[in-house]
């Protein structure tokens, strides 16, 4: 194959197999592209079409520019909330498809531009604090991260190095905004977990639901229940109002509107928003490097933002 990023021709390290091995990495990529600039490798797919880049250094699937962007990215994922899973989301990044990827280039970019809040909800308020994975960009005082850490561990019942890590959140003067993030992948419906797994975020809290609690696990939403939860708690201790947004392409609009069915929303808000109707939001001109970012993201026939 030919490789997407330089036209170099790739020779498969292997020419014949029973099975393709599952690429999680670039190391097993059966497809490098001898080209050292690159320092990409292919996914092991049979049908060319259908492998996907993974790069060397998961920081070189994220844009040189502007200033800081690669640079401060290692600081943000050693010290994600989920301590177990940090390898891991490095090993992740480095894919071309990668959700997380697509979230550090975006709310880094916005925040460079103290446009968080304006696109989230059209405010033009460029006061706020933001956290991606719990960790504040830029580093602050971590009084936010401790009170998150406090509902998990303490309210929740987590285990202290596996915790949940919104995506996104957002702390202005009057909100709590929490974004769960969807790229390639569909709102999770996981009607598996143990009863138990959901209790620890349901039980004892009917009023944050329009519907008894069996009927939210059997729709299934177990990770937007979990943030709607934890946003709400987070809410409460620092005396704000909380928004939970569902970002991700207009295919998981349904499920996000079936998810909405079971909350009460007569305190807080949840919403769906669209990934072109946020970047519809962002102030223009977008900055070029931005454009063709999110152009190669979403403009390849395979994700309708």
């Amino acid at each position: 194959m030919k490789c997407r990023l330089c036209g170099f021709l790739i020779s498969p390290k292997v020419t014949q197999v029973e099975k393709p091995k599952s690429a999680s990495c670039y190391d097993d990529c059966n497809y490098q592209c001898p080209n050292l600039n690159c320092r990409v490798g292919y996914s092991n797919a049979t049908l060319e079409r259908d492998r996907k880049a993974i790069f060397q250094d998961y920081l070189l699937n994220v844009p040189a520019e502007p200033f800081g962007l690669r640079s401060d990215l290692p600081y943000v994922l050693d010290n994600a909330l989920n301590v177990r899973n940090r390898a891991n989301k490095k090993l992740k990044i480095a894919f071309s498809r990668s959700e997380d990827a697509l979230t550090w280039v975006t709310f880094y970019y916005l925040n460079q531009r103290k446009e968080v809040l304006q696109a989230l909800d059209g405010s033009s308020n460029d006061q706020y604090r933001l956290l991606l994975w719990g960790t504040e960009l830029p580093k602050g005082d971590e009084a936010i991260r401790k009170e998150i850490v406090s509902i998990l561990e303490n309210e929740l019942g987590e285990n202290p190095r596996s915790l949940s890590e919104p995506d996104v959140i957002v702390v202005s003067d009057a909100s709590v905004y929490v974004v769960e993030v969807k790229y390639g992948s569909p709102n999770d419906v996981n009607k598996t977990n143990p009863e138990s797994h959901w209790d620890r975020y349901t039980k004892n809290r009917e009023h944050l639901f329009s519907v008894p609690l069996n009927e939210v696990r059997e729709k299934g939403f177990y990770e937007l229940t979990r943030n709607w939860v934890f946003g709400n708690l987070l809410a409460s201790k620092l005396g704000r109002s909380l928004s939970l947004i569902n970002l991700a392409p207009n295919n998981c609009r349904s499920s996000s509107d079936s998810f909405l069915s079971t909350i009460n929303v007569a305190e807080h808000d949840y919403r769906f928003l669209s990934w072109s109707d946020f970047v519809a939001g962002f102030q223009k001109p977008l900055d070029g490097w931005y454009e063709s970012y999110m152009t190669a993201a979403f403009n390849n026939g395979s994700v309708e933002g």
